[in-house]
């Protein structure tokens, strides 16, 4: 969903409770099934493969165009800007419909004139009328004459291309400027520019700012400001915005943005252009802002924060050690529930531990559930070998924070890992969290890849049993309903425990605890116990110290707790009656004797 734009400045100023838990989830709807694979995007209408590199990618909430730049000049006929590739500036960009299996020309004016070399692209709307890219051409609209960046937008039903990096006043930018993001209707533009004439009182020439461009009313906001309303005191840039245009995400070493005390290093920060509120979202759940830098654009296009649709999720990578409890240090992917105040770590290994690598460039789902990311990290999913130790060789990965689970991405039709050596990167989620588009060197991601050249490919996870659950993050992925309780998987808030009528127990269930027992997965897994099988009767269980057995220990926990309301007793030992009655007494003493000795199994 979320596109970058290259590397023109490297720093601005030159449980942890999960956001997930289960009772937050909106999981998509149940769908006919879907066949995972991969498949290469950055070809020509013929199928043919690109004669110089692709970058970029950026998929649709869809999942159905993909945006990307290339310097290659055979991918549509009369690709006429050629130059000598040594200078690497006859880029241009493309949009494919997967679905239609064609590859357009998008960097054109209305007149059909192709731009010459430097552009490169940004994102699409849903529907893939509307794409968005950046050009220092002259030749996509009358009028262009300040030799600068400009950011335009494409109606590629219309064959229309607008300049949208302009005042209100229609006044071209007297700096360079680069397009961000473009809400679902293609009404509001966001990008980036150095320019000091597109709108009044940006007395700040030194630094780059984030503008919105409502292209209905034509007219240009400012977002980043003052906690006054005035000129922030440092640059900003690496924006995103919400799909109805109200939210932006953005990173900005500005310290005067909002009332909390920063340290000297760019942080994360959530924009709301409807109350003209400005919020810190790179902080611990306790609050507080981050000990180091968050948001770090680390390779070119790539998106150093992420948005959900409605704006309550923001995914952001950081080198921050106090954002969660037991943070291990380097580079992390993290997500900010805006909603709850809660702060979760993305980029945790199989055993949701610390990874040995870092992590980067995440872009969210449109619910917030999903997370794609790249990293160099070989523990977050089992049989990663590809890598070279040290090195900065990357894979693409899919965290389910409901799940708990990581997948990787940049893998082939079967499953088979990127080639040894090879480096993939900068991955863009669709919004139902089934699609990701990612560049890649690899030479075996897909059958006849013979130009040992970068290119762009889209990873489908696939839903093989249709109940809207990816089969990655599926327990049963060729069973659409897993424990029989007639809820489909993929809208089923206990996948793995039998309820029908979606209540929940009454103690806290985390992410990644399909069974609903009050344990992750991995905990389970740690002492030794079956992580899908939920112990005892009617989700009450009667192990309520989780060590696997029925027995004494659980009574004296109990016991301990005798005759106390719920709370400050732990909910899960109220066990008893169905409902439970507020208290722990003698029926859940009762209740749990009927299990003594019985062990948890599957």
């Amino acid at each position: 969903m979320i596109s970058g734009r290259p590397v023109l400045m490297r720093h601005l100023s030159l449980l942890v409770l999960l956001p997930f838990a289960v009772v937050a989830i909106t999981a998509p709807k149940p769908s006919s099934a879907i066949s995972s694979g991969t498949t290469r995007v950055s070809v020509a209408n013929d199928g043919a493969e690109a004669n110089a590199e692709s970058i970029g990618g950026s998929i649709s909430a869809t999942g159905r165009f993909v945006v990307f730049s290339s310097e290659a000049s055979n991918l549509v006929v009369g690709d006429n800007n050629n130059c000598p590739q040594i200078t690497r500036g006859c880029v241009d960009v493309f949009i494919s419909d997967t679905l239609a299996g064609s590859t357009e020309l998008i960097n054109k004016s209305s007149d059909e004139v192709q731009s010459e070399g430097g552009n490169f692209g940004g994102e699409t709307t849903p529907d893939g009328q509307f794409v968005t890219f950046s050009s220092a051409s002259a030749a996509l609209v009358p009028g262009d004459t300040n030799g600068r960046w400009d950011g335009f937008v494409r109606d590629r039903v219309a064959g229309t291309t607008e300049r949208v990096t302009v005042s209100s006043d229609e006044l071209e930018g007297n700096g360079d400027s680069w397009v961000n993001g473009i809400s679902d209707d293609g009404r509001f533009i966001l990008f980036t520019s150095s320019a000091d004439n597109l709108v009044p009182g940006d007395t700040n020439p030194m630094f780059f700012d984030l503008f919105v461009r409502d292209r209905s009313l034509g007219t240009t906001e400012i977002i980043t400001v003052d906690k006054d309303g005035g000129p922030a005191n440092s640059g900003s840039d690496g924006g995103v915005i919400s799909s109805d245009g109200r939210f932006v995400a953005f990173v900005s070493s500005a310290t005067d943005l909002t009332d909390d005390e920063l340290g000297p290093f760019a942080n994360v920060f959530v924009r709301d252009r409807l109350t003209g509120r400005t919020e810190l979202v790179s902080v611990a759940s306790g609050g507080g802002g981050g000990n180091e830098l968050s948001g770090e654009i680390f390779t070119s296009w790539s998106h150093p924060v992420s948005i959900s649709a409605d704006g309550r999720y923001v995914a952001f990578d950081s080198r921050a050690t106090d954002l969660v409890s037991g943070d291990g240090g380097g580079w992390d992917v993290f997500v900010r529930d805006r909603a709850l105040g809660l702060t979760s770590k993305v980029s945790l290994n199989i055993n949701g531990s610390n990874a040995d690598g870092d992590s980067f460039a995440p872009t969210i789902s449109a619910n917030g559930r999903y997370v794609s990311y790249m990293s160099s990290a070989s523990d977050l999913v089992p049989g990663d070998t590809n890598g070279l130790p040290g090195s900065d060789l990357f894979d693409v990965f899919v965290r389910d924070l409901r799940a708990g689970i990581n997948t990787r991405a940049n893998v082939d039709s079967s499953g088979s890992e990127a080639e040894y050596g090879s480096r993939s990167e900068n991955g863009s989620i669709s919004g139902d969290g089934g699609s990701v588009a990612f560049r890649s060197n690899a030479r075996n991601l897909v059958p006849g890849d013979n130009n040992n050249l970068t290119d762009v490919f889209l990873r489908h996870l696939g839903d093989a049993d249709g109940d809207g659950a990816w089969d990655p993050f599926d327990t049963c992925p060729m069973n659409s309903d897993c424990d029989s309780d007639s809820v489909p998987d993929g809208v089923d808030n206990c996948p793995n425990w039998p309820n029908a009528t979606q209540t929940l127990p009454p103690w806290p269930v985390p992410a990644g605890d399909p069974d609903c027992d009050g344990f992750t997965s991995n905990t389970e897994k740690a002492v030794g116990t079956a992580p899908l099988a939920h112990c005892g009767s009617n989700a009450w269980p009667a192990d309520v110290n989780n060590n696997g057995f029925s027995e004494i220990s659980d009574v004296v926990a109990l016991v301990n707790y005798f005759w106390l309301a719920v709370p400050p007793a732990l909910a899960r030992y109220d066990i008893a009656p169905d409902p439970p009655n507020g208290f722990v007494d003698i029926t859940d003493i009762v209740r749990m004797l009927g299990f003594f000795g019985q062990q948890c199994s599957p």
